[in-house]
């Protein structure tokens, strides 16, 4: 599959009304605490992630300008 440069593919291919099922029917399967407390364990997650990801960044950064110009 061959993809111009303008093109772009959705990422998983859902949209915001799968989404919204996908809620109700872990709101229905789990329950509103289990889910509230798994939505709070995915946010940490995410910003643990995030914050490793900004990390390794900015190290990687710093490495290659000390490489470029050491002084």
């Amino acid at each position: 599959m061959k993809l111009r440069k303008e093109q772009k593919i959705p990422m998983f291919n859902i949209g915001f009304g799968e989404l919204c099922l996908v809620g109700v029917v872990a709101l229905w399967a789990l329950g509103p605490k289990q889910l509230s407390f798994l939505a709070r364990l995915f946010a940490r997650w995410f910003w643990r992630m995030k914050q490793s990801y900004q990390n390794i960044k900015m190290e990687i950064s710093q490495e290659y300008y000390n490489a470029k110009d050491p002084d």
